[in-house]
């Protein structure tokens, strides 16, 4: 089904001067050693149309109605946006069948960096948030890790990556389920930090995967959102390929950087339903007693002779 509903993405490498290293930046594969994770309840994938190419991204659901992805899943190099969007729900799988009852969510708006576009020199702001206009799930969101608390991660220091990107260890297309991988921390080196590169020596990003959630763990065992995946060092049939060192190279966007882009979207609070008062007739013998309430019952011995609705609580 994927190869009928989703072509495999064209690579489109660009030039990360800062690294002098090739990187993808359309959608960078869940990974050699991955694991999958069809029960998280944050990781989104995302299929589209762009440039007239049939795309697979992925991304972390932040509210119902609120994600956030590689601004590359939503612009290509000339601004212009994508169309067909089709955002698959957190432990949903990738080519699931769509049932054409249930509404699916659109997108509402778009909020990338004033200025953001696709630059071949430059992956900079490459982060977009995305707001729906219908939920894409009621609960399990991830949350965003704060300042100080990127600021604690220390070098090497483990890290997750997710995605719905091609399957390094089975050479499948894509990964049907979102799949988690192992991967390290490097300290930023600007402040506030805005691209990090990262690394890892078993696993590496690949068509797929970008805008999937970089992920680490607080202080209380909460798993936080740290930034999005941007594309894959070295790329070589859609994945990234590790350096003499061993080591796969990957650049992600810090999402904490960018909060200010996020619009603020209050999570609906549901109608509280009216409670309903009804009064029964209670006969016993020549005795006619009245009850009322939400579910009155008649005493022992009592017959019940009518029930009437009187009003909403």
């Amino acid at each position: 089904m994927l190869n009928q509903r989703y072509k495999a993405r064209t690579a489109l490498l660009v030039a990360a001067s800062i690294f002098a290293l090739l990187f993808s930046t359309t959608t960078a594969t869940a990974s050699r050693n991955g694991i999958e994770r069809k029960l998280n309840t944050f990781a989104v994938g995302i299929t589209f149309k762009l440039s007239g190419i049939d795309q697979v991204c992925s991304g972390a659901l932040l509210a119902p109605t609120l994600l956030v992805t590689a601004g590359h899943c939503i612009y290509d190099e000339a601004g212009t946006m994508g169309t067909n969007y089709y955002f698959t729900k957190p432990g949903v799988e990738l080519d699931a069948a769509i049932d054409p009852s249930v509404r699916q969510p659109k997108i509402l708006k778009v909020f990338t960096q004033p200025g953001y576009v696709v630059n071949a020199a430059n992956q900079k702001d490459d982060i977009a948030f995305v707001q729906l206009d219908f939920p894409l799930a009621t609960k399990g969101f991830i949350r965003l890790a704060t300042t100080d608390e990127i600021s604690k991660l220390t070098a090497d220091q483990p890290i997750k990556g997710y995605g719905y990107g091609h399957v390094y260890e089975t050479n499948a297309p894509y990964s049907i389920y979102a799949r988690e991988y192992a991967i390290n921390w490097e300290v930023p080196t600007s402040n506030p930090p805005t691209t990090v590169q990262i690394h890892s020596t078993t696993a590496t990003a690949c068509s797929g995967d970008s805008g999937g959630p970089i992920t680490t763990t607080s202080a209380t065992g909460e798993e936080i959102l740290v930034a999005v995946m941007s594309g894959a060092a070295s790329v070589v049939n859609h994945c990234g390929t590790a350096g003499a060192d061993g080591k796969f190279i990957m650049q992600v966007t810090v999402v904490d950087t960018y909060k200010a882009l996020m619009p603020v979207i209050a999570t609906p609070t549901p109608t509280p339903v009216a409670k309903k008062i009804y009064k029964i007739t209670c006969v016993k013998g020549k005795v006619k007693k009245y009850y009322t309430g939400t579910n009155p019952k008649c005493p022992t011995g009592y017959k019940q002779t009518s029930k009437v609705l009187i009003k909403k609580a």
